[in-house]
């Protein structure tokens, strides 16, 4: 992606099934993490598309400082909208990945982020997984059900 300097959603699916066939061949963790900022509309609607563009930039760059080099990797979703995938990570390094991630931004860049975060197992789709953990991003933002921790997930 141009703008954030992250990989764009084709290269996130490409890698993501990458991945997942590498998981199964090696029985190694791997994680998704979506991240979606709040409230990102208002502040376009408040500071202008340029300074929009500028906030999604500042995001990318808290990404890629945040993922482990060479193993993990970020994404622009689409928006603003964030995807990671994580190596050979467990539940707890997945939520020390967000958590750091979501810290991040909102202490770069003067605005908080939702997540959702899942570990992927066996019978899971790359869509399935999508799926899943953008279930999770979308209840974390619901104050009552918050379901952001990374949760091991079976059949859907």
């Amino acid at each position: 992606d141009s703008l954030t300097g992250l990989y764009n959603q084709r290269h996130f699916y490409a890698r993501l099934n990458e991945e997942i066939a590498r998981a199964k061949r090696q029985k190694h963790n791997l994680a998704l993490i979506l991240l979606d900022l709040d409230d990102f509309k208002r502040y376009n609607d408040n500071y202008g598309h340029l300074a929009g563009d500028e906030l999604l930039q500042k995001v990318g760059k808290v990404i890629n400082r945040n993922v482990r080099e060479g193993v993990d990797s970020g994404f622009r979703y689409g928006g603003d909208e964030f995807a990671v995938v994580l190596i050979d990570a467990n539940e707890l390094v997945a939520k020390m990945m967000s958590n750091r991630i979501e810290k991040g931004i909102e202490e770069e860049c003067g605005i908080t982020a939702s997540t959702g975060t899942v570990i992927f197992a066996d019978n899971l789709t790359a869509e399935m997984l999508v799926e899943e953990a953008d279930r999770r991003l979308y209840g974390s933002k619901d104050q009552r059900n918050n379901v952001k921790g990374p949760q091991k997930v079976g059949a859907i």
